[in-house]
């Protein structure tokens, strides 16, 4: 990316990889990405994509979280083919309610009312390791990217909500598997 940008010398690329969900039944990969390419602000991107092990292939949001939290899948608007990412705006409040107050440090005023627009799109992952579903927004500007980091909805906001009764005791069951006996009291 760095030199198809045509970057100074010093454009780098470094990305990491965790694994916080491995079982039973579904496994998700989680890349945290940095890219520098000359410019004023390096770039960070994360994503995470869950799969369905007994496919192989990535899951359906839309049919895991149900109608009321579901939404649609984000399409392309120049293909019109899906993103994989999707779009809910009964799941962006969640994410928005489990991220908290949006301003990182006293004084920040950047994230007062970004990002506001609950149609934009998400990207979600199981998390085993935190015990819930995570989410990120990712229809945000480079300069406040902090504002759509990811937060992750608990089991417990989850639950009575029409979400995959399978997915959700496949998260509490990956995280007891990982020697944390205490995570079925903490959903």
């Amino acid at each position: 990316m760095a030199k198809d940008m045509e970057a100074p010398a010093g454009g780098s690329f470094t990305r990491k990889v965790s694994v916080p969900m491995t079982g039973p039944g579904f496994l998700t990969v989680f890349m945290d990405d940095d890219t520098y390419c000359g410019t004023a602000y390096p770039t960070h991107d994360n994503n995470g994509i869950t799969y369905d092990l007994l496919t192989g292939k990535p899951v359906n949001w839309v049919d895991l979280l149900g109608p009321q939290l579901g939404g649609t899948t984000d399409k392309n608007s120049k293909t019109g083919k899906p993103t994989g990412y999707l779009s809910s705006p009964a799941l962006f409040r969640l994410w928005k309610e489990a991220r908290g107050p949006s301003n990182d440090e006293p004084g920040n005023e950047i994230c007062a009312d970004t990002p506001s627009d609950d149609t934009g799109a998400l990207s979600v992952w199981a998390d085993a390791s935190e015990l819930g579903i995570a989410v990120q927004s990712i229809d945000v500007v480079h300069a406040t990217a902090v504002c759509g980091r990811p937060a992750v909805i608990p089991l417990s906001a989850l639950r009575g909500k029409g979400v995959s009764a399978q997915l959700l005791d496949s998260i509490a069951a990956g995280k007891a598997a990982h020697g944390h006996p205490t995570a079925a009291a903490r959903q």
